[in-house]
């Protein structure tokens, strides 16, 4: 039995990885492991998330990592990778309130993929992006790097 695991780096570089070689920034790598191969890496794949680096299992995203499905989301403490595919739809992604999460936080948003519409990253009630109230994400590959700085999330 083998599973399929992909890695997409949205980091500002290259990832180094034992089982799949290097990953440049904003790219997938995808492989097919053989369970045994699978199962040693993948009690590590949900840690990766926190470097932001997002990982699938035969298509869908291990913990750490969130696909927004839903027109309005609310990120969870425990999201470091937001995947957003618009498919036509507008997406509201809002982020969690500041005292919930640890200082230095890091959060990746992508823009995976648009055939329209458009994702709005808003802040947390009381909280920045960048110093604004929201930011707008609408090209294809499109990813936000930020980091929690007292109560703005800053590029980081």
């Amino acid at each position: 039995m083998s599973t399929t695991v992909a890695l997409t780096n949205l980091r500002s570089g290259p990832l180094a990885h034992p089982e799949f070689a290097a990953v440049a920034a904003l790219a997938t790598k995808s492989k097919l492991l053989k369970q045994v191969n699978a199962d040693d890496y993948s009690g590590r794949y949900d840690a990766l998330a926190a470097f932001g680096v997002a990982v699938s299992e035969n298509g869908v995203l291990r913990p750490g990592s969130h696909l927004v499905t839903d027109s309005i989301y609310t990120q969870v403490a425990a999201d470091k990778c937001i995947v957003i595919d618009l498919l036509a739809v507008t997406r509201v992604i809002t982020l969690a309130v500041s005292g919930t999460l640890t200082q230095g936080a890091l959060l990746y948003v992508l823009l995976r993929s648009t055939t329209g519409g458009q994702a709005t990253i808003t802040a947390g009630a009381g909280d920045t992006i960048l110093t604004l109230a929201s930011v707008p994400l609408s090209t294809a590959g499109a990813v936000l790097r930020l980091k929690l700085v007292g109560t703005d999330w800053v590029a980081q």
